[in-house]
């Protein structure tokens, strides 16, 4: 290939992205080359951008979430995708080390097991926020609570058939209100929380209940009030801050569970490590890597992605993408867009940087 790849690459540790030039990568025999439209920008980019996490060496090209063109295909992804498809995927580069399988550049390799075709009425920037955070809500509910995936052979635990509450504290997150989303695909009553700006949306995409966080104890009273006789079991923490919502979510489940009778363990997701806190008895806590989609959970991938089914909510609309913000100046405009993440100005969207 002919065509020069930009990459912004994090020269050491804790630095500012740099522009620079790298080779075309090339794709395996299960991957696809993409030509980079978009990408966006994910909480977990500043991470092992200022602390190094999942960097065995720099300098180091980082990034997940891209959207674009397939310009290249692998022997065993040709029965699936060929030059010129439109794709959505999650790049593997954050599990394998490999900078080019990274999305912060003009070309990037993914695997086919997190890829999916872009539905033909969705422009690049409409899909370019979906692919990690569908990746996520996949890993909370098959991982985190073990619920079996639909149509798989062996049902430990079969996704209920009464329309249980699944709470998700802090839904208007790109996170939060895509797991609102698969929740209520997959049988769900979904209770959520956000800040009152939000509640419209979050009830379109199909949340029952909307309570505004910012009195988290009148929160949990007003959760448990819409709940009445039924027990709220399962909770997600899509925040998960150990002083002002983790706290909240324990007590949640476990009033509930005690003015219901309930004789079912509450479970609660969370999706950040947080080693140092002491968890309340009486309930389960699981934490969540998503990176275990390309390991010993292929089958989430396989469901989400390879099956067509991710394609298949956005074309019906069955999944809204969170919105997208463009930060301007393409890669360059990386830099910027990770800034506002560490500041903590983000909310209810994603920041994306056009490339193409």
């Amino acid at each position: 290939m002919s065509e020069t790849n930009t990459a912004a690459i994090l020269p050491a540790v804790g630095k500012d992205l740099e522009l620079t030039t790298l080779p075309v990568p090339t794709p395996g025999p299960n991957d696809v080359l993409i030509r980079t439209a978009v990408t966006a920008v994910n909480p977990i980019d500043h991470v092992r951008q200022m602390f190094g996490f999942q960097v065995p060496a720099v300098p180091k090209v980082i990034g997940s979430d891209t959207t674009g063109t397939v310009v290249g295909v692998g022997a065993e992804a040709a029965s699936t995708y060929k030059v010129g498809d439109r794709v959505v995927a999650v790049t593997d580069g954050f599990a394998t080390g490999d900078n080019g399988h990274e999305s912060y550049q003009t070309f990037a390799v993914a695997p086919t097991l997190t890829t999916a075709k872009l539905p033909d009425n969705f422009t690049f920037l409409e899909g370019s926020t979906v692919s990690v955070v569908a990746m996520t809500a996949g890993i909370i509910i098959f991982e985190g609570f073990k619920f079996s995936i639909p149509g798989a052979q062996e049902q430990s635990k079969p996704l209920p058939s009464n329309k249980p509450i699944l709470l998700v504290w802090g839904g208007a997150g790109s996170v939060g209100s895509v797991t609102i989303q698969l929740a209520r695909i997959l049988g769900f009553t979904v209770f959520t929380t956000a800040s009152p700006r939000h509640n419209e949306r979050l009830q379109k995409l199909g949340a029952e209940v909307v309570v505004d966080y910012s009195d988290a104890d009148a929160a949990v009273e007003k959760l448990l009030a819409a709940a009445g006789d039924r027990p709220i079991v399962y909770a997600v923490d899509a925040i998960n801050d150990a002083k002002n919502t983790i706290p909240f979510v324990e007590s949640i489940l476990l009033k509930s569970a005690a003015a219901t009778a309930s004789s079912t363990t509450p479970e609660l997701v969370h999706v950040k490590m947080l080693s140092e806190y002491k968890w309340k008895d009486g309930l389960t806590h699981t934490f969540i890597n998503s990176t275990s989609i390309w390991t010993e959970r292929r089958d989430v991938g396989e469901y989400i992605f390879r099956s067509g089914n991710l394609t298949s909510w956005l074309a019906e609309g069955k999944i809204v993408p969170p919105p997208a913000r463009v930060v301007p100046g393409g890669l360059g405009g990386l830099q910027s867009a990770l800034n506002q993440i560490k500041g903590g100005g983000v909310s209810g969207e994603k920041l994306v940087v056009e490339v193409a």
